[in-house]
Order: structure tokens, then C-alpha cells, then sequence
């Protein structure tokens, strides 16, 4: 947005420069600082909610969060589920556990704001039906200990929906008698993931069902790094359209940044008069022992 000012401004000097008057309409949306609400929900944590506030292209000020606002949620019939209670620092906090496949709206509203809501389900949970694991010694000089860890899972998508998965891999290590987890950079060439994971390696790969709706499909992934390691947490979030799009679109604009070459990327958000996210997922988990 900074870069859409800077470029009017040159516009209008040229403009003056050639004696000329234009007239550039004031964008008063944008000058306008909005609710920023992000909450993530799966059935085993209650609902948790994060409020803070956008900065507007005339505004100096730093991100804050918003206190001494109303946040409440509301089932698929339009029903108050409940009415979260302010904590610290933005967050706001419930007691209720959120069901699957229940479309649930959660509502915001802070004094000096526009209210801001979204709507999103928890979506039915894909588990991991069976998983192996190779090693390979991938260095010349075997005394360099440099291996791959080749993991290859399977799990059957559901035929029924539209369906958007997200893999991640957490390395846990033992010191002193306490655990000390991790996130692992992954490696593929599956062609199950999308083109968009080739030559790279990510801590989080999101995929959707495109190439195997309604099959049971086994996936390859590669591991580096994996000395003193005691074991692996191989997660498959089973992931609602609203979390796999936030991450996918977050994840290119990272990709992108300091790219003079590259498009644009906007960050998605699915929330009504404001900016953020609400999501859902459900997790399946494997520990992998070295």
C-alpha cells in the first residue's frame, strides 16, 4: 500500500512539473483502521480469539491489540454458543469445545471499530492408516554421517468434499530428562503435492485432494539433518478451506519477498470488515522412533 502512495506521488510531481491538475480519488477505506481477528479452531481446544488493530496508510501508530471488546460465537442455526471472556493481550478465551462440521460465526465488536465476523467449519478428520521409514547415507565420505530420512505415509480422502491437507515434521530431542521439539525442513519430489514444493524444502507442505479425491494414497517425503535425534512427529492436519488458503497464500508471499520480478501476493483473509483469518483443522499424529 506504501508502494501504491509513493507511486500517486510521482504521478501528481510529474503532473505538476507539465502544468497540468489531476484529481486522484481518496481511497477512505483504506484510511481506515480495522479489526484484525485471527482464531484457529479444532474440537480439542476451546475457541480462542486474537484481536488487534490494522494500521491505515495514514496511520503512524504501531499494531496493538484491542481490548474491552465483545467477541461471541454462534452455531450454524444462528444460536450464541457462547461469549468469550477478555484474558491478556488481545486474546480472548471460551470454555466450549467447537464440534466438526458445525459452520460456526464468530462475531467482534470493539468501540471506534466497524464490526468484524467469519464463518468456518471444522472439517472431518483424515488420519494416517500406515507410514515407513528409510535411511540413506547420502554423503561420499560415509565418516561425515550426512543421511536422508525417507518417510512415506498413507491416509484415504474422502470422495465426498473438497478436501486440504497440511504436512509438517517435528524433531524431538532428550536433554537432561526434557523433551525439546523442533520443525523439520521437508524435501519432495511427489508429484501429490503440487508442482510448487520441486527443488525446494519447507517446515509445512498444504496440498488439497486434486490429483486422488476419494483414494487411499501414499505420499514421499525427505528428511535431512536428523543427527541426535531421539524420535519424530510426523503431523497430517486435515484442514478447512479458509486455514489452507491463509497458509498457502502466506507461504508464496514469503517466497516472494525482495522479488522485484514477481507478482504481488495478498495475503488471504476471510474476515467481513476487517483483516485476519478464522480456521479450522483437525490432527493426526505418528511418532517415528530413530
Amino acid at each position: 500500500m506504501k508502494n501504491t502512495i509513493g507511486l500517486i506521488l510521482n504521478i501528481m510531481l510529474i503532473s505538476g512539473l507539465l502544468s497540468c491538475e489531476k484529481y486522484i480519488a481518496f481511497d477512505e477505506d483504506a484510511a481506515t483502521s480495522k479489526i484484525v481477528l485471527n482464531a484457529m479452531i479444532s474440537p480439542d481446544t476451546s475457541f480462542q480469539v486474537h484481536l488487534s488493530r490494522s494500521l491505515s496508510v495514514i496511520d503512524a501508530g504501531n499494531l496493538s491489540s484491542i481490548s474491552n471488546a465483545i467477541v461471541a460465537v454462534y452455531d450454524d442455526s444462528g444460536i450464541l454458543v457462547e461469549t468469550l471472556i477478555e484474558d491478556s493481550m488481545g486474546y480472548y478465551n471460551g470454555s466450549q469445545l467447537p464440534e466438526e462440521n458445525v459452520n460456526y460465526t464468530i462475531v467482534a465488536e470493539a468501540l471506534n471499530y466497524a464490526d468484524a465476523n467469519a464463518a468456518c467449519a471444522i472439517p472431518m478428520l483424515t488420519a494416517i492408516s500406515e507410514w515407513d521409514t528409510l535411511t540413506i547415507n547420502s554423503s561420499p565420505n560415509a565418516a561425515q554421517n550426512e543421511t536422508e530420512f525417507q518417510v512415506s505415509f498413507a491416509f484415504t480422502d474422502d470422495e465426498q468434499v473438497n478436501n486440504f491437507y497440511m504436512i509438517s515434521v517435528l524433531a524431538v530431542q532428550t536433554s537432561w530428562g526434557q523433551n525439546y521439539s523442533y520443525p523439520l525442513y521437508i524435501e519432495t519430489s511427489d508429484p501429490k503435492f503440487g508442482s510448487d514444493y520441486a527443488d525446494k524444502s519447507y517446515e509445512k507442505l498444504l496440498f488439497s485432494d486434486l490429483l486422488f479425491d476419494g483414494e487411499t494414497t501414499t505420499f514421499n517425503i525427505t528428511l535431512n539433518d536428523m543427527s541426535d535425534m531421539s524420535y519424530l512427529i510426523l503431523n497430517l492436519y486435515s484442514c478447512s478451506e479458509e486455514y489452507y488458503l491463509y497458509n498457502k497464500s502466506y507461504q508464496t508471499a514469503v517466497d516472494t519477498e525482495g522479488n522485484p520480478f514477481a507478482q504481488p501476493v495478498q495475503v488471504y483473509s476471510n474476515i467481513n470488515n476487517g483483516h485476519g483469518v478464522f480456521g479450522g483443522f483437525q490432527l493426526s499424529s505418528k511418532i517415528i522412533y530413530m
